[in-house]
């Protein structure tokens, strides 16, 4: 039995990368992985779109990929809220959501697509969480997938990816707690004893590498090279104290804003004589690559903070030894809990994915399937039919003998008709014609019958005949 492919493809702020897994019996296995560099630094959807697109092709070309795939979706273009839902009927749960999805964006309906995962449940009700994108970005982003040869099954918000790559690794006691830095956002997740709990932040490692490029008057490259060295001084690229200074005081900003945002999340806000406190915060994404950042975070929230690791949970195939992964890889991350959505099966819930554009695909990917279906169906149909037709045949082809012979009577009816009509009026010129000679010849039927009565009588003598 041949072992089932996952295709995942995360596009995100600053890269776009793909995996290949097949689903072992215990965990996955990454066969093939490659990544590319979009326009960093690029802070418009449409620029950042044309980037995607461009990346998408050289990392597709020559790659003989086809079928479908999972897609992961940059923080910055989806917006998520979670709300309560009653114990209620299926119904009222439906109108609920319905009018949670119009608050605050009810002018601009039609231009959202919308999506929401059940993320907990209880006596209480359900958890919902809510997930919502502009339709013309999310089908943009499918259509330059689909060019490529790949059909998008499924487009996944960020927080959701990273909620499957968490129930991929067993959590501690205390519940995960994961922050992914992205470039332009980042996701801060939580699952454990208190439940459920996403919010996406509008601050992601951008902020420091612009922050850098200001003050230096330096493009964006040389400043994000600076801020991954951890404004430190090599052999070949020497750091100066105005760079080192402009570099701390960017990345003290960011790591100000970055805890504050985080210790006003509810899994925080308990008290830390809480058991349900969580114990440890899992810290990934490729704006967390700044090397103090770890040891930063832990001081200002009081919590242990360790990079986290899903190398070890994932098994290289055969072919996948030199992708050169990190433990602590933010691309691979994501890959793994796009790859663990899939391993699920494809739902409904979570994906953004406008539904007019998954039934385009699926028609798109299936259609030799459907055709031959089509045609099987038709000849299924005709089958039967067949027996019918070549006795058709064959009754059509005795009636034309029948009604020849039928034509040829008729021709031989008409030639008596005319032929008997020829004789009625030869008898009646005949009659006509001894009518006329018995009239001619009566005067010696008068001379016979004269002679005979003269006979009888004997001397009568005749003085005059007229």
């Amino acid at each position: 039995m041949h072992p089932v492919r996952i295709l995942a493809v995360h596009c995100g702020a600053s890269h776009v990368a793909y995996g290949l897994f097949s689903d072992g019996p215990e965990q996955l296995v990454l066969e093939r992985f490659a990544t590319k560099t979009v326009g960093a630094g690029d802070p418009t959807e449409e620029n950042w779109m044309a980037s995607v697109g461009a990346a998408l092709r050289e990392l597709l070309r020559g790659e003989k990929l086809r079928g479908g795939c999972v897609i992961g979706l940059p923080g910055h273009l989806t917006f998520n809220r979670s709300f309560r839902v009653p114990p209620v009927t299926a119904r009222h749960r439906r109108k609920i959501i319905a009018f949670e999805r119009r608050q605050g964006l009810s002018a601009a309906t039609e231009e959202m697509v919308w999506s929401h995962s059940i993320v907990a449940e209880d006596e209480r009700g359900r958890e919902i969480m809510l997930a919502v994108a502009k339709r013309r970005l999310v089908e943009e982003l499918g259509a330059r997938i689909r060019e490529n040869g790949l059909y998008p099954d499924a487009a996944l918000p960020a927080w959701l990816v990273l909620r499957h790559a968490i129930g991929y690794r067993p959590a501690p006691a205390g519940g995960a707690l994961v922050l992914s830095v992205g470039a332009r956002s980042s996701q801060l997740v939580y699952a454990g004893a208190q439940g459920f709990f996403a919010r996406t932040l509008a601050v992601g490692g951008d902020t420091v590498t612009q922050k850098v490029a200001e003050e230096l008057q330096v493009d964006y490259a040389a400043a994000e090279a600076l801020k991954l060295r951890g404004f430190e001084s090599t052999a070949d690229q020497p750091v100066g104290k105005r760079e080192r200074a402009a570099g701390q005081m960017a990345f003290d900003q960011f790591v100000r804003r970055l805890g504050a945002e985080v210790l006003r999340s509810p899994p925080l806000l308990s008290s830390t004589s809480d058991a349900a406190r969580p114990t440890v915060l899992w810290l990934t994404g490729g704006g967390a690559r700044m090397q103090k950042l770890p040891a930063a975070l832990a001081e200002r929230l009081e919590l242990r903070v360790e990079r986290w690791d899903l190398r070890s949970h994932v098994r290289l195939g055969p072919a996948a030894t030199d992708f050169g992964l990190a433990p602590d890889d933010a691309l691979l991350i994501d890959l793994v809990g796009l790859a663990a959505y899939a391993r699920k099966g494809t739902r409904p819930e979570g994906n953004l994915l406008p539904p007019p554009f998954r039934r385009e695909t699926f028609v798109r990917r299936r259609w030799p399937w459907l055709a031959v279906g089509a045609l099987t169906v038709l000849a299924a149909g005709l089958a039967p039919t067949w027996p019918l037709r070549i006795k058709a045949r064959e009754a059509r082809a005795e009636t034309a003998e029948v009604e020849a012979a039928i034509s040829a009577v008729h021709r031989i009816d008409a030639r008596n008709r005319s032929n008997l009509a020829r004789l009625a009026e030869t008898n009646r010129r005949i009659a006509a014609l001894r009518r006329l000679a018995r009239a001619r010849s009566s005067w010696m039927t008068l001379f016979g019958d004269l002679q005979e009565r003269f006979a009888s009588v004997q001397d009568v003598w005749l003085d005059r005949l007229q």
